[in-house]
């Protein structure tokens, strides 16, 4: 993938470690099939115009973006001349390239799937939460994404960020295997969380990914 296709990937999806683990969460709750009908819909984030899209064994996420670079940069980057307006199709991609006078604005849209009920991606329910776990690699460690709806007000977020691990820790709220203060992780981060202690966890989450039910 070009250069810069990966940048605008990078600024809209963000990367790096995650934390990971051991087994689907919460531990001792039982697997749903489907998500509720009260989840079914579309779902706008206002502070990156993405749109969640909720059915009953699926979530996916569309992103739309713009941005304007000057012509020679954007050439350069990609290896390749433009003279005209024109479209790009780069690994799924789509990105409309509009010339205007020496810079050229770049306008695109992207979709991904967030989460597909599966043996590996596994839907659970604990206080009023839904769980997204999904497994990956040969090794079997989870990501989990926790999910509510609130009138119309829908959150989306990791149950733990990196951040979180060192005052959760430092509160036995979890248990962790690398030391946060050793810089870049090099090794999956894997936590181990008390179910006891899961329901002190989701009282501090709320701050991120909220959208906005609009259909």
């Amino acid at each position: 993938m070009k250069k810069l296709v990966c940048i605008l990937i990078t600024i809209t999806l963000g990367c790096g470690p995650v934390v990971e683990f051991e087994v689907p969460q919460p531990e001792g709750t039982k697997d749903l099939p489907i998500f509720p009908s009260r989840l079914i819909g579309k779902y706008l984030n206002f502070s990156d115009s993405s749109i969640i899209t909720i059915d009953a064994e699926q979530i996916t996420r569309e992103y739309h973006f713009t941005g304007i670079i000057h012509k020679a940069e954007f050439e350069n980057e990609m290896e390749i001349a433009i003279h005209h307006d024109t479209v790009l199709i780069d690994e799924g991609m789509k990105i409309s390239l509009d010339v205007i006078n020496d810079s050229v604005k770049l306008s695109s849209c992207f979709k991904n799937s967030i989460f597909q009920i599966s043996e590996k991606n596994i839907l659970r329910k604990f206080k009023g939460h839904y769980f997204l776990n999904k497994q990956h690699g040969e090794n079997g460690i989870w990501t989990v994404q926790i999910l509510k709806l609130e009138k119309k007000k829908l959150r989306l977020e990791n149950l733990i960020y990196l951040d979180e691990i060192e005052p959760l820790s430092e509160n036995e709220l979890l248990e962790s295997n690398q030391d946060t203060t050793s810089g870049l992780f090099q090794k999956p981060f894997i936590v181990k969380v008390k179910k006891g202690d899961l329901k002190k966890i989701l009282k501090t989450k709320g701050s991120k990914g909220e959208y906005l039910k609009i259909n």
